[in-house]
């Protein structure tokens, strides 16, 4: 059995509204000027800010992306009722996490014509080089509203579409990398929208679920692991890789593939995350890391094992969600257990330029830093990595069962350990949802906001619905 050092900490027990120091205890006016000069600064938890998209209906924030002059852009949806159609929309958000009405007047945010048809990490968005944004999330195919495609638009910096975008004169771009494996009547491996990066050019680059459509005639019934290329305005690039995709395929059996996290380096090549389970990884969820060629033509050989690293780490379960650089080095979030049944917060480290993992990572033997946000091992899942100054990471996502989830945040040292510069490095937020989550993360500013939902599940009704929230932590 594998050795594992797991970090577990006091939580806090109240919250506050910034980041300040206060003297310990009273002391004469002399003295007093002198102890707060050299008193460290305490920490205090920040408050959870609403971020109301919708009035009666379901709003998520899954994507947060740095904005100009210290603001955030926030992707998700919006529904005008708990039934109703949920719509890709796009919000731009002051340093403090507030709507900044100044965009989409007069609003905050804008909402597309695209209706979300996919689950929780469907919805992404980046920032081109002059300063429009562009939305990408998970959408019905056009003619088999049984089958499912990826749409994107782009508002300006003003938060008005844009027309040109797509080339369809409707500011809108649908992405088809696959038709759905009808079995009997019922679709299996859809495409879905799992991350969306920029690229040199403002070139535009989706990690996606794909159906494999190699063998048996285009009836292969296993899903891929698809890099796709954009043009800057939204339209398939048919240069890269094959028809404009790179497809990973794991397993010549049947295989499901989880894609999730995506980085695009300044020579155009490609690092992927995820996980998958093959005969590799004795038919256990384990980490998919992998490096495309700046083609999208093959495998970067030169990056772990032949270009990709699919191993197993904890035996019962390893997952990669997403990745942050920094410096030479990525930092993965994720989840998964060594034993029993509930999951821990999981994180590793790997080398940038050749995949090497480092397996002395946080001081473990293995190399992986586990993280139980709740203290008693009540279920975990870790959605998101941000890179901080200084090589410091922050790990976001959720803890608990389905129904008794609680919003949570994990800031690591650049070499794995808990940073008690933010308390002991563990907070947990309950937003007073049953399905609290963290998703999406970004710095600007020298703050960091995180963005997600009070969650109420498959509970919702027109006055107890998911709702938009952020939290924002000072880093300077």
């Amino acid at each position: 059995m594998k050795r594992l050092v797991t970090l577990t900490a006091l939580l806090f027990a109240a919250c506050g509204d910034d980041i300040k120091g206060q003297p310990d205890a009273a002391m004469p006016d002399s003295q007093e000027a002198d102890a707060m000069v050299d008193a460290p600064v305490l920490f205090t938890q920040p408050t959870p800010v609403e971020i109301a998209l919708a009035t009666a209906g379901p709003d998520q924030i899954m994507a947060v992306k740095p904005g100009p002059s210290g603001s955030f852009y926030a992707a998700g949806y919006a529904a005008t009722t708990s039934a109703g159609a949920k719509m890709l929309v796009i919000a731009k958000l002051t340093s403090a996490g507030a709507l900044d009405t100044s965009f989409a007047s007069p609003n905050g945010f804008f909402t597309s014509a695209l209706e979300f048809k996919g689950g929780s990490d469907e919805i992404d968005l980046v920032v081109q080089s002059n300063g429009d944004v562009v939305v990408a999330g998970t959408i019905a195919n056009d003619v088999d509203p049984t089958d499912k495609d990826i749409g994107l638009f782009r508002v300006t910096s003003a938060g008005a579409l844009d027309l040109t975008f797509g080339g369809s004169n409707t500011g809108m771009s649908r992405v088809n990398l696959s038709t759905a494996y009808d079995d009997a009547g019922t679709k299996k491996y859809l495409d879905a929208e799992r991350d969306l990066a920029l690229g040199p050019s403002d070139t535009l680059f989706l990690h996606a679920i794909a159906r494999n459509d190699v063998d048996n005639g285009g009836m292969r019934q296993d899903s891929d692991f698809a890099v796709a290329r954009l043009t800057a305005a939204g339209v398939l690039d048919g240069t890269y890789g094959t028809s404009g995709k790179f497809l990973l395929n794991l397993s010549e059996t049947d295989n499901v593939a989880t894609p999730r996290g995506l980085h695009v380096l300044s020579d155009g090549s490609v690092i992927a995350s995820g996980y998958a389970k093959t005969t590799t990884s004795n038919g256990t969820a384990q980490p998919v890391l992998y490096k495309v060629v700046p083609g999208g033509t093959a495998l970067d050989t030169g990056f772990a094992t032949g270009g990709l690293f699919h191993e197993v780490v904890l035996s019962m379960q390893t997952e990669i969600y997403a990745f942050a650089i920094s410096g030479n080095h990525l930092t993965t979030a994720g989840y998964g257990r060594e034993t029993g049944t509930a999951n821990v917060w999981a994180s590793l480290r790997f080398k940038l330029n050749d995949g090497t993992r480092d397996t002395n990572f946080g001081g473990a033997t293995n190399g992986v830093v586990t993280v139980d946000p709740s203290g008693a091992l009540a279920g975990a899942n870790c959605r998101n990595a941000i890179g901080l100054p200084g090589g410091k990471t922050a790990l976001i996502g959720s803890l608990g069962g389905t129904g008794m989830r609680d919003a949570a945040v994990v800031i690591l040292t650049e070499t794995g350990a808990l940073d008690t510069s933010f308390g002991t490095g563990v907070h947990t937020y309950s937003l007073n949802g049953a399905e609290d989550q963290f998703w999406g993360g970004a710095v600007s500013g020298g703050k960091l906001l995180i963005g997600g939902w009070k969650g109420f599940g498959a509970t919702q009704s027109d006055t107890a619905n998911d709702n938009g929230h952020a939290v924002v932590y000072g880093l300077e």
